[in-house]
């Protein structure tokens, strides 16, 4: 597995070696390499505008009210992503992500509802909705990285640096 702190790039056994789809990649954003564009170099200031291009609809997923306040505020401050949706358990989400169709789910991997959920079951219906998932956690350990790779993320985001990779890793995606 390939880190990214900083832009620093090291290897570290994990997941997979070398790219491969499904590969985690961490980083203050950890992400699959392979599949966002720039290998991981989000920028942290200004709007990457997408020209020609809607906005990319994406569904928040946090049972914290504060941090779904948080992140509605960088979504407002970014004309190429609207916030279509927020829930606070998976079963919102998944039943959200049915309804509404987003392009990315941001999903806390730890919600109090989540062992109701298997991994493969999640994956399946952001799948089916043709949506892509970007996981966060407060630990970005090797245990959050797996279950990150379980539930299909292409990236397992650090909610500590949060607010300053959340948006690039978004426009990156589209």
């Amino acid at each position: 597995m390939k880190q990214v702190f900083g832009g620093q790039e090291s290897s570290n056994a994990g997941i997979g070696t070398g790219p491969v789809p499904g590969e985690l990649t961490t980083a203050r954003v950890l992400c699959y390499s392979n599949d966002l564009k720039s290998n991981c170099r989000f920028h942290s200031k200004g709007s990457m505008q997408k020209p020609d291009r809607s906005p990319i609809g994406v569904l928040l997923a946090d049972d914290a009210d504060l941090v779904r306040s948080a992140v509605r505020r960088l979504f407002e401050a970014e004309p190429n992503i609207k916030l279509l949706g927020e829930a606070a358990n998976f079963s919102q989400t998944l039943q959200m992500v049915a309804d509404l169709k987003p392009n990315v789910v941001v999903l806390d991997l730890h919600m109090p509802d989540e062992k109701e959920f298997n991994p493969a079951f999640v994956r399946s219906r952001v799948g089916d909705a043709g949506a892509q998932l970007l996981a966060m956690s407060i630990w970005n350990d090797d245990e959050a990285q797996a279950l990150a790779a379980s539930y299909g993320a292409v990236a397992l985001l650090d909610k500590a640096t949060i607010a300053s990779i959340l948006v690039a890793a978004i426009l990156q995606l589209a």
